[in-house]
């Protein structure tokens, strides 16, 4: 099952560089409906809130992806898109986050709480000078990027310390590291007008992809 995911991811990576247009909005929905399949594949039958949230995350996913995409086709409606599709990745990690603390229990956030504050506030103060120095056009997505930012390396680090407890855990942690990785690459497709860079479209999309697969993985291991 994950083989077709990843071939899925493939087909649509080479559409979207290639061709671009509504095809490769269909082929993007069907690669992000086969990590969400993927996910439910792994439930195997032993369902549980923890997994479900996970999957709910997925969903959310696969939504923000659309939108994101719509952005590029609409280009009249570009803030609303990139609001809309920002806000639903937000939902997806605050579900996935809580389907973690649920197993948890909370401990891993009371034992690190200092480090788990202190890592991404440090990093997002950097992101905002680091946006000045590189004459980023953020306008007026700063407040809600930096926040966003703020969120993911937030349960990033959650992750980290979460890992060190409980190795069976790693899948999620690497998957989120490369999805940053991949919200890294698509601010300089955004906000330094890059969105038709080739080399960029591939890295951006392989990395998420490859994020997504990763996090739903994460099911089997739970």
């Amino acid at each position: 099952m994950i083989y077709i995911s990843a071939l899925f991811a493939i087909l649509f990576i080479f559409v979207r560089t290639f061709k671009g247009g509504l095809i490769a909005l269909l082929l993007k929905i069907v690669a992000s409906l086969s990590f969400i399949a993927l996910g439910f594949y792994y439930i195997n039958t032993f369902y549980t809130l923890s997994k479900l949230l996970i999957c709910g995350g997925l969903i959310f996913g696969l939504v923000g992806d659309i939108l994101l995409d719509l952005k590029v086709i609409y280009p009249q409606h570009n803030n609303t898109y990139l609001f809309s599709g920002i806000i639903s990745f937000i939902l997806q990690h605050i579900t996935i986050f809580f389907a973690i603390t649920v197993l948890t229990s909370f401990n891993i956030i009371k034992d690190n709480i200092i480090f788990i504050l202190l890592i991404p506030i440090f990093i997002t103060i950097i992101a905002y000078f680091s946006f000045k120095i590189l004459k980023m056009n953020l306008k007026n997505a700063l407040v809600l990027s930096l926040l966003y930012l703020f969120l993911l390396i937030y349960v990033t680090t959650f992750y980290l310390f979460t890992t060190l407890k409980y190795p069976n855990y790693i899948y999620l942690l690497i998957g989120m590291i490369i999805f940053i990785i991949s919200d890294f690459v698509l601010s300089f497709m955004y906000f330094k007008n890059n969105q038709e860079n080739k080399f960029l479209i591939i890295v951006n999309h392989g990395l998420y992809y490859a994020a997504q697969i990763l996090i739903a993985s994460q099911i089997l291991y739970l």
